[in-house]
C-alpha cells in the first residue's frame, strides 16, 4: 500500500557561510546534493526581500547565489526571507552581567569558538538543540538580544508567509545553522512534516563532484563583488562588514567556489579607515 504524501513537507538546511570555502566536509556541492535528493517546489533563501528584488544577492551569505542559481535553472520558485537593518549588521550582542558571565560562558560560550561544521554536523538534531539552549542562556543571562530576536521573528514570519503565498507542498529553506532550528519550529507549527537533510541526501545515494560551481554562479559573485567595491565608503565603521564580504567573494571567485582555502584568506587586513571620531578625525 502506497503511503500518501503529506500536504506540506519542509526541509531546512543549515549553511555555514564563508566556511563552505574552508570546510572540506561541507563544500557548496552538498547544497546541490540537497536539491537533487529532495526536489522542492519552493526554495527559501537568506536574503532580504528588497535586495533580492534588485538582484543584489551579495546582501546574503555568498552561498545563497549558488542556491538561487540552481533553483532558477530548474524553474523552482524562490522567496527571500531574511531581515535586518543595515545598522544591525555586525552589531555586538549585549554583555553578560559580571556576576553571571562564567555561567553564561559555560552554557553558550561554545558559539564564540564555533569550528566550521561538516554537512552532517550542521544538520543534526543535536546541533539544533545546542543552539536553542545557547539562545535560552542568552535570554537568561544577557537579558535577551533585541536585534537577534527581531531578526528571528521576521525570518520565521517571512518563511510562513512565503509558503502560504506560494501554496507550497515541498519547501526547502537554506539559512545559517544558527537560524535553522527557528525556521524548522515555525514550519512545523504551520503543519509541515519535517525532513532531515542528512537522511534525505544519504538515501538518495548520489552526490555531485565537490569542485568548482557552474559559471553563472561565479558571474553572479563577481557582479556582487563589483557592487560592494563601488559602495565601499572611504572611511567609517560601515567599511568593516563590507570589507569582510569582499574578502569572501574574492576567494569564492578566485577558487570558482571550490574548497578549500586557508581561513586567513577570508579575513580582511586591518583597515585604518574603518573607525573615525565624531569630529571627523581618525582614532589613534
Amino acid at each position: 500500500m502506497t503511503v500518501p504524501e503529506p500536504d506540506l513537507q519542509a526541509m531546512v538546511v543549515g549553511t555555514i557561510d564563508k566556511d563552505h570555502l574552508t570546510q572540506g566536509g561541507y563544500p557548496l556541492s552538498k547544497l546541490g546534493d540537497v536539491f537533487d535528493a529532495y526536489k522542492p517546489d519552493l526554495v527559501l533563501v537568506q536574503i532580504r526581500p528588497d535586495a533580492y528584488k534588485d538582484n543584489k544577492l551579495e546582501d546574503g551569505p555568498f552561498e545563497m547565489a549558488y542556491v538561487n542559481t540552481i533553483a532558477g535553472s530548474r524553474g523552482i520558485d524562490v522567496e527571500p526571507i531574511d531581515y535586518y537593518k543595515d545598522a544591525d549588521y555586525g552589531a555586538s550582542p549585549p554583555a553578560a552581567d559580571p556576576a553571571e558571565a562564567d555561567q553564561y560562558k559555560m552554557e553558550a560560550g561554545w558559539l564564540d569558538s564555533l569550528s566550521p561544521y561538516t554537512f552532517e554536523q550542521a544538520n543534526t538534531r543535536e546541533t539544533s538543540l545546542k543552539i536553542l539552549d545557547a539562545t535560552n542562556a542568552s535570554n537568561r543571562f544577557l537579558k535577551g538580544n533585541p536585534v537577534w530576536s527581531r531578526r528571528v521573528a521576521w525570518i520565521t514570519h517571512n518563511a510562513a508567509e512565503a509558503v502560504k503565498k506560494r501554496k507550497s507542498k515541498k519547501v526547502l529553506a537554506f539559512v545559517n545553522i544558527l537560524l535553522r532550528p527557528y525556521v524548522e519550529m515555525r514550519l512545523l507549527a504551520n503543519g509541515a512534516v519535517l525532513r532531515e537533510p542528512v537522511d534525505v541526501v544519504n538515501k538518495s545515494g548520489e552526490s555531485r563532484e565537490s569542485g568548482s560551481v557552474p559559471q553563472p554562479v561565479v558571474v553572479e559573485w563577481q557582479r556582487g563583488l563589483d557592487r560592494l567595491r563601488d559602495k565601499l565608503p572611504r572611511r567609517g565603521p560601515e567599511r568593516a562588514p563590507i570589507l569582510a564580504k569582499i574578502a569572501i567573494l574574492e576567494a569564492a571567485v578566485n577558487k570558482q567556489g571550490a574548497c578549500c582555502v586557508s581561513p586567513n584568506v577570508l579575513i580582511p587586513p586591518p583597515d585604518p579607515n574603518a573607525e573615525e571620531r565624531s569630529d571627523g578625525k581618525k582614532k589613534k
